[in-house]
């Protein structure tokens, strides 16, 4: 910003090398030349010849005018420090020590004039080296900065607050924490914090358009800076995310009570342009561990991370209300990524290992059928191991159905070396997770992959779940199902007794069979309740000429007692346990 000063008065500091001007400049500053006079006074720069001892000897109108002299108001003799505020005297004093020294110096400043509100100035003090090599007197250059110093600050008032309401950003907000944090009184005072989340914000936006959804947004941060009234800090740290924290709610039992009164004020039907929108909001909560922190730069990003997983806890059991931070949800987080990451490294080297697990006739023992089970081996130890430890993927859309599609080339493969050699191929049943219908091509997919292979349809079948049928996409589910069905595909519904299940779905759904869920299975030689859920699901199959398969089958008990009551087919570990295309399907490993 000062470049422009250094230019505005290039004199040299040693003008010994240069006798013609020094010479010229000396004949200026000791006549007082008059055209010397005119040419300062049309420079809208404040321009001061300043003798050693600090008095001055000139001042051209801009500094006349800044000092608020009146226009023929003699100035000569005056101390140019008492012209300047008392609370930058010790820096022009400075300056000018340095300046009669025989070096350029330059300090800001700032005056306060009425009528006129506070200005900031640059100033440099550049010596003026008579003949003998003295300095003869100071040459101070002063420029109004105002109005750069004006954008400076709206340009950091913008870089920390919220352009729509105002509020402290993310940024600012983990300074103010950190700061909230580091003085306290005590270590173990402890500080609250809550991050809130607008519920189903997006649909706002979709109904009643950005600009209802802004103001919304305003009024609601308006909302609640009111409940803090000032005893904490409020910011906006996302979309439709806000955080407080303050240290008054210091416990677990007081921060519920701030977070059941914001959801009260939240729940107050906001106006915006003739509409009623009526909202709810979720609440994480965290609170500081006073001498358990660790690592005292990080305190306020790590208490900011709790609350959030908080949230997110919150959220993915449903919205509205208040969860505060459990250490358990970071080991929640901890083994969802490692879980991830596992998914997609078997994705990326394509350790998918296909295990088929019999289904067996209850009368015979014969094998009818197989389910295939998704196992992976591990690259370091070589072991297969079970997909509980990646269950997080199945809900990623992009990495089911990586996972899918790679579980699909091994088993069509192998289903096509046991045709390849003349052998007979029992239906092999085919899991399908509820997030692969999230797309309206989930039958186009599994069908070209069929075909590539060359493989008639009834040699596989699809098994889904009734979660599948509901979320995320259940007309995108119903018509794969029925494209399958179509082509010869048979469809089972698993877990047939569990969760969502409905009476309805079995006419809608082009369903061959029903899955009777383990959890009945293992309880029916021991629970009354669980005897008769199972008779009914064999007898509701058989009026309805579906397939019944009772999965989780391990003892003969079991299995003699789903005889008696006229169910077919069993598959579980007293049968066998899933097991590689080599033992099952005789096929020979790649």
């Amino acid at each position: 910003m000062t470049q422009w000063l250094d230019k505005a008065v290039e004199l040299p500091c040693d003008l010994t090398a240069h006798p013609p001007a020094l010479t010229a400049v000396g004949n200026v500053f000791e006549g007082h030349s008059e055209a010397l006079h005119h040419v300062l006074d049309a420079s809208v720069d404040c321009i001061k010849i300043i003798e050693c001892d600090g008095t001055l000897r000139h001042l051209n109108l801009s500094s006349q005018r800044a000092f608020g002299l009146e226009k023929g108001e003699s100035f000569v003799g005056l101390q140019w420090l008492n012209l300047l505020p008392k609370e930058v005297r010790s820096r022009g004093r400075r300056a000018l020590q340095a300046a009669t020294a025989g070096k350029r110096a330059r300090f800001a400043g700032k005056s306060v004039l009425p009528g006129r509100g506070a200005e900031h100035w640059e100033n440099v003090l550049t010596p003026v080296i008579s003949l003998d090599g003295s300095v003869n007197a100071i040459l101070c250059v002063s420029r109004n900065v105002t109005a750069q110093r004006e954008i400076e600050k709206k340009l950091k008032i913008s870089a920390a607050h919220d352009a729509l309401t105002g509020l402290p950003n993310r940024k600012n907000f983990l300074r103010t924490l950190q700061r909230m944090l580091t003085k306290r009184r005590h270590p173990d005072d402890q500080i609250g914090l809550l991050v809130i989340d607008l519920d189903y914000f997006k649909q706002i936006n979709h109904l009643f358009g950005h600009e209802a959804s802004d103001l919304l947004l305003c009024e609601f941060s308006d909302r609640l800076k009111s409940e803090l009234q000032g005893s904490g800090i409020v910011a906006r740290i996302g979309g439709d995310e806000f955080a407080i924290a303050t240290d008054i709610a210091t416990d677990e039992a007081s921060l519920k009570t701030l977070a059941d009164k914001l959801s009260t004020v939240a729940a107050h039907p906001f106006l915006q342009n003739e509409h009623v929108i009526k909202i709810s909001i979720s609440i994480g909560g965290a609170l500081s561990r006073g001498e358990a922190d660790r690592q005292q730069d990080k305190k306020a990003a790590t208490l900011l991370k709790n609350a959030s997983l908080a949230l997110q806890e919150i959220k993915s059991h449903g919205r509205g209300g208040f969860r505060l931070f459990r250490q358990p949800m970071t080991q929640t987080v901890d083994r969802v990524f490692h879980g991830l990451r596992v998914a997609r490294d078997i994705v990326d080297q394509d350790t998918v290992q296909p295990a088929y697990q019999r289904q067996v006739d209850l009368l015979t023992g014969k094998t009818v059928s197989y389910e295939v089970l998704l196992r992976w081996s591990d690259r370091v130890g070589g072991a297969l191991k079970a997909p509980g430890a990646i269950a997080d993927a199945f809900h990623d859309y992009h990495l089911a159905t990586r996972l899918a599609f790679l579980m699909r080339k091994w088993v069509f493969r192998d289903a096509k070396q046991c045709l390849a050699r003349g052998g007979s191929l029992p239906p092999i049943s085919i899991n399908a997770s509820p997030v692969e219908f999230m797309r309206d091509d989930f039958a186009e997919t599994f069908l070209a992959q069929l075909d590539e292979f060359d493989l008639p349809p009834g040699a596989i079948a699809v098994e889904v779940t009734e979660q599948g049928l509901i979320e995320p996409g259940p007309a995108y589910a119903l018509r794969a199902l029925r494209l399958l069905k179509d082509r010869g595909v048979s469809i089972t519904l698993d877990d047939f007794g569990k969760g969502y299940s409905s009476f309805s779905r079995l006419l809608e759904y082009p369903f061959d069979g029903l899955k009777i869920d383990h959890a009945f299975v293992k309880n029916i030689t021991l629970d009354a309740s669980s005897h008769a859920i199972v008779d009914t699901i064999v007898s509701l199959g058989e009026r309805l000429s579906l397939t019944i398969v009772a999965e989780g089958v391990e003892t003969k008990e079991q299995s003699d007692m789903l005889t008696a009551m006229g169910c077919r087919i069993g598959q579980g570990y007293y049968f066998s346990p899933p097991e590689p295309a080599a033992t099952a399907l005789r096929i020979p490993p790649c």
